[in-house]
């Protein structure tokens, strides 16, 4: 609002009102003694323009925005620390502490036993992401006797970050629009989100478990925080949050109320599905550089990217207004998308002709599930199916020839 009052801006204010006849020349001492002054005033404004954007929760600092959500009861969610699976060759007590690089955990709950080996509930000392481990051996930092087997196998719930700050203030913002009131779409959404563990998610309403068209039910369907399939330890606790099931193992009048949704109202809780996805890729190298000796890069560039479709396309479909909606939102991986990171790899200098799942088309997933990478293979591009398919390599928008290889110019 006060950009323009810079110093210049205010000292040549100053001057104006002078009498006509002083010398407001530069170096000139008038001009020189404002100088200072007109500086302090630019301070000022600054300070003030500032202040002024504390006041707007749409422009306000983080200190500030928290200040103005606790006034409707809105806070950041905390970050939370992880649950993993820890697997041992005897039992071990409740409290133990085991660590992994730089990383601390202390055993909280006994899981189950099997095959000679016992499972527990290990709690991140360390909150946030830090203790998103990859599975491997920890080490117990008092010594146990008989240990001789202490492993992470999994991820129970991923430990989450505090919510930053652009996310606080979207979802600050949006309460204003989308009320929440015992169990309304707007509800299950804030619900979910604050839930520790959860990801992206997806909403359905009027669906059972089955899938078929039901007036009593709703589906909820999620990703972990990591994008990834949620465990069956974090399904069923958001099962029961929202409702528990019947002796069946289905929700059912019975148990309607028992939790968060509403009686009279059917809750299913579902984690997402994993669909492999296969590619081949028709690479051109540059000199030095081979299959051999970037088969690795290639594999962990195309399953971030993999991972980067499900936390920026998968779930958000609060705003649309039909109950089978969502399943029309699905994850859609383009080729040229691919091609492109490719070619970003140093070593690589073309990519063609990719084929996903063995078709050279960009690839639908199923509405309910994420992508997992599968096999990563070099083909010969020169290899054309048999005359007459629709199985030209290349995705012209504008096709005249119903991408048919043996009659597309390009091919």
């Amino acid at each position: 609002m006060f950009e323009d009052l810079t110093k210049e801006a205010v000292q040549e204010r100053i001057l104006s009102r002078l009498p006509e006849d002083d010398d407001v020349s530069p170096h000139s001492p008038l001009y020189i003694i404002t100088a200072p002054t007109a500086y302090g005033w630019e301070l000022f404004y600054g300070d003030l323009d500032n202040a002024l954007k504390q006041v707007f929760p749409d422009t306000a600092e983080r200190d500030y925005l928290i200040h103005h959500a606790k006034i409707y009861k809105i806070v950041p969610y905390d970050a939370t620390p992880a649950q993993v699976e820890g697997e041992f060759n005897i039992e071990v007590e409740i409290g133990a502490r085991f660590s992994k690089g730089q990383v601390n955990f202390k055993v909280t709950e006994f899981l189950r036993s099997e095959h000679d080996y016992y499972y527990y509930t290990l709690e991140c000392e360390q909150v946030g992401e830090i203790g998103n481990v990859a599975p491997g051996m920890i080490i117990p930092i008092n010594f146990i006797d008989d240990l001789n087997h202490s492993y992470i196998t999994r991820i129970i719930v991923p430990g989450e970050e505090e919510e930053d700050t652009e996310t606080f203030r979207e979802r600050f913002l949006a309460s204003f629009n989308n009320k929440s009131f015992c169990g309304n779409l707007s509800d299950y959404f804030n619900e979910l989100n604050a839930m520790e563990g959860v990801g992206k998610f997806k909403v359905l309403r009027c669906r059972d478990y089955e899938g078929k068209i039901n007036p009593e039910w709703v589906t909820i369907v999620f990703t972990d925080s990591l994008g990834k399939k949620p465990s069956e330890e974090l399904v069923n606790q958001i099962q029961e949050y929202f409702q528990e099931l019947d002796e069946n193992g289905l929700p059912s009048t019975e148990t309607s109320g028992t939790g968060l949704s509403p009686i009279g109202q059917l809750c299913w809780v579902e984690g997402v599905k994993e669909e492999t996805v296969d590619f081949g890729l028709n690479l051109t190298f540059e000199s030095d550089f081979s299959w051999d000796n970037l088969e690795t890069t290639i594999k962990e560039k195309i399953a971030e990217r993999l991972n980067q479709y499900v936390l920026e396309d998968w779930g958000d479909t609060l705003v649309t207004a039909k109950s089978y909606a969502p399943i029309n939102y699905y994850i859609t991986i383009r080729r040229a998308e691919i091609e492109s990171l490719l070619i970003d790899i140093e070593g690589i200098q073309d990519s063609t002709a990719i084929k996903i799942n063995g078709k050279f088309e960009n690839y639908n997933l199923a509405w309910d599930a994420i992508p997992v990478l599968g096999e990563v293979t070099l083909h010969n591009e020169s290899e054309r199916p048999p005359q007459g398919e629709c199985n030209c390599p290349y995705d012209c928008p504008d096709c005249q020839c119903n991408h048919n290889a043996q009659i597309c110019g390009r091919c």
